[in-house]
C-alpha cells in the first residue's frame, strides 16, 4: 500500500521486526503479517515519529481487522 506521497519523503535507514506467535489462534497473527508493515508507512507520522506511527498503526489495524 504505497501513495504518492509517502514515495516523496525523504525515509530514514530502517527496519521492523515483529513475531506474530498466534497464542490465540492464527488469524490474527496471520493478518498482521501480511498487513502491518503496509499499515505502518501509510500513517501520516511515519517515519519522523515512529512511536506514534507504531501506535496509530495499531488502532488502525484493530479497525481492519
Amino acid at each position: 500500500m504505497w501513495s504518492n506521497e509517502n514515495e516523496s519523503r525523504e525515509w530514514p535507514n530502517a527496519a521492523l521486526f515483529a513475531i506474530y506467535d498466534g497464542h490465540g489462534g492464527s488469524k490474527c497473527a496471520d493478518f498482521l503479517r501480511d498487513n502491518l508493515h503496509n499499515y505502518l508507512v501509510i500513517q501520516p507520522s511515519y517515519p519522523l515519529f515512529p512511536i506514534q506511527a507504531l501506535h496509530e498503526t495499531i488502532l488502525y489495524s484493530e479497525q481492519q481487522y
